[in-house]
């Protein structure tokens, strides 16, 4: 701890070197190690040797999480745009929830570098996707708080595009769907104000969102029919997907048809082809119990047309 004591001093970079070296000592105890990380981390002024040597643990899925904990603190304690690559090579490889906790702290620290190259924001946007779809439970809460910052529906859009025309899993595939989606339903009352500046971003992720769709993984179409149907009440987002989540209307499996159809309802796009399939394909000849129960409730509505009656163009008695 006595190096750490060195902070301000002309022989601070020294101590720091020393620490350093001792942190990336693989012999050494990892206690010590961890101490070493600890003191660093108190230290401002550090060489690039040194920065590049707690850089290397960071981002090096071999060491112990411990290890790497201790190192990605350390980084974010520096606050400098050169722990960007560390942290985000950490992100797209093998990381645990607990490690992946101060790696996103520490990418926390330095977020003015990240909003301040549109490469580099891309660049995190993938890294924090591969690295939700490796995680078998809820991703740290601090993912969040960085995912605010970080994301804007062109860089998702970009970054979303990037990924899925490469190699992927389906769970990449997934978690970047549910960012896109999840983004455009949150802040969807901004992107509709200025529809037309935005249309070709909200396009290109509804077009992403379709085309990453793999038959045999499940959860990825359940997710997009429940977000379709969820913005489904604004006609200029629904125009963007009506004709494609048609189709879904004959699916096999009946979750999949019954969110379809939810959608389809929702849409107030009379005379287009999903208003039509609505009526010939699912109106007039439905028999599951499920969606007809769906239906009903839709139907309470009043003093005032309800989905129904507006879909099938129904006019209403005037009361006497």
């Amino acid at each position: 701890m006595k190096l750490s004591l060195e902070r301000g001093t002309e022989n601070e970079e020294e101590a720091a070197a020393r620490l350093a070296d001792l942190a990336a000592d693989r012999s050494a105890d990892p206690g010590m190690r961890c101490w070493a990380l600890k003191s660093l981390s108190r230290l401002d002024r550090m060489s690039p040797a040194s920065f590049g040597k707690v850089g290397a643990l960071v981002s090096d899925s071999g060491q112990w999480g411990g290890i790497r904990s201790w190192a990605a603190y350390t980084l974010g304690e520096q606050r400098r745009k050169e722990a960007l690559p560390y942290f985000i090579q950490a992100l797209e490889g093998p990381l645990d929830a607990d490690t992946g906790y101060y790696v996103l702290d520490g990418l926390g620290k330095v977020l003015p570098a990240v909003l301040q190259d549109t490469e580099i924001n891309q660049r995190v946007v993938e890294s924090m996707t591969k690295f939700a779809a490796t995680q078998t439970a809820a991703v740290p809460e601090i993912y969040d708080l960085v995912n605010e910052y970080v994301v804007n529906l062109v860089v998702l859009a970009v970054a979303g595009d990037k990924l899925l025309s490469g190699p992927h899993t389906a769970e990449e595939a997934y978690v970047s769907v549910l960012r896109m989606l999840s983004h455009v339903e949150a802040a969807r009352s901004k992107y509709v104000a200025a529809f037309e500046a935005n249309r070709g971003a909200l396009a290109r992720v509804f077009d992403l969102a379709f085309e990453s769709l793999e038959p045999e993984y499940r959860p990825a179409w359940l997710l997009l029919a429940w977000y379709v149907g969820t913005m489904a009440d604004n006609r200029e987002l629904a125009s963007l997907c009506a004709a494609r989540i048609v189709d879904w209307l004959d699916a096999p499996d009946p979750h999949l048809r019954m969110l379809a159809a939810w959608a389809v309802t929702r849409m107030d796009l009379v005379n287009t082809e999903a208003h039509i399939a609505l009526i010939d394909r699912v109106l007039r000849h439905e028999t599951d119990p499920a969606i007809l129960r769906l239906f009903a409730e839709l139907s309470r509505e009043p003093g005032r047309p309800d989905r129904l009656q507006r879909a099938l163009r129904v006019k209403m008695r005037k009361m006497p």
